[in-house]
């Protein structure tokens, strides 16, 4: 009589939980009680539900409810696929850029060098400020590697207009 929960799964012919026996079962209890009918044939007799604080939860129930949660879910898929696609395009991004960091970053040291070899060459060759040749040739080398860096970070993807990888990393005119 302390139970909050009946479950039957048996084989029998007829149902054996019938709405007389659950009266009297449920004399004198104020608790409802749930009974889960797992039996095929059915075990409990469905008018059992009628019976004040019982609530009945059968098989053909428990279908109705898988059926509505898998259409519930169903519905999300689209939503679902659309976020992974967008994930998938970050990371795809992501991968690319971490990719080319070394490469960037060579690009960079070897540009570095042949500006600092002529910047010398320059200088022993005559009577030039330094200072600044120095910073006009660090523009220089930085206003040249900004578009192909860039490319480069972003995969040398091809740009709207069907420009090819070679045009994105040398840039058009930059």
């Amino acid at each position: 009589a302390d139970a909050d929960a009946l479950i039957v799964a048996i084989q029998v012919p007829t149902p054996l939980v019938t709405p007389a026996l659950m009266a009297q079962a449920l004399a004198g209890r104020t608790k409802p009680l749930v009974v889960v009918a797992l039996s095929m044939p059915r075990a409990v007799s469905p008018e059992v539900a009628s019976l004040p604080g019982v609530t009945l939860v059968d098989l053909s129930r428990l279908e109705d409810a898988v059926e509505l949660t898998r259409k519930l879910r169903e519905r999300e898929i689209p939503l679902v696929e659309t976020l992974l696609e967008a994930e998938l395009e970050r990371f795809e991004e992501e991968a690319h850029e971490h990719a080319a960091r070394p490469l960037v970053a060579e690009l960079r040291v070897r540009a570095e060098a042949i500006r600092k070899a002529e910047v010398e060459r320059a200088v022993a060759a005559g009577d030039i400020d330094a200072e600044m040749l120095d910073r006009v040739t660090r523009r220089l080398v930085d206003r040249l590697l900004r578009v192909p860096s860039a490319a480069l970070r972003l995969g040398a993807r091809p740009r709207a207009g069907g420009a090819g990888p070679l045009e994105c990393v040398l840039g058009e005119g930059e």
